[in-house]
């Protein structure tokens, strides 16, 4: 996968939305959650690193800063 694009997880049903490199998440994307948590920012190898919005079912968020998938800052 390289370039936009959608990918669903069928085990899981997590899914995401956005660009891809060489079939990783990278670049902007949303990456939704089957449980209703999601993410919607920057991807550098798959993971989430940058700037972004995480938003947890319950209505918390988290603006800022992540680094290696984890939140920073």
């Amino acid at each position: 996968m390289h370039g936009k694009g959608s990918f669903f997880w069928a085990e899981t049903g997590n899914r995401y939305d956005g660009t891809f490199d060489h079939g990783a998440m990278s670049g902007k994307g949303k990456y939704t959650c089957s449980d209703g948590d999601s993410y919607e920012g920057d991807f550098v190898n798959g993971v989430r690193h940058g700037k972004g919005l995480y938003k947890w079912a319950n209505g918390d968020t988290f603006t800022g800063d992540f680094k290696d998938d984890l939140e920073h800052g």
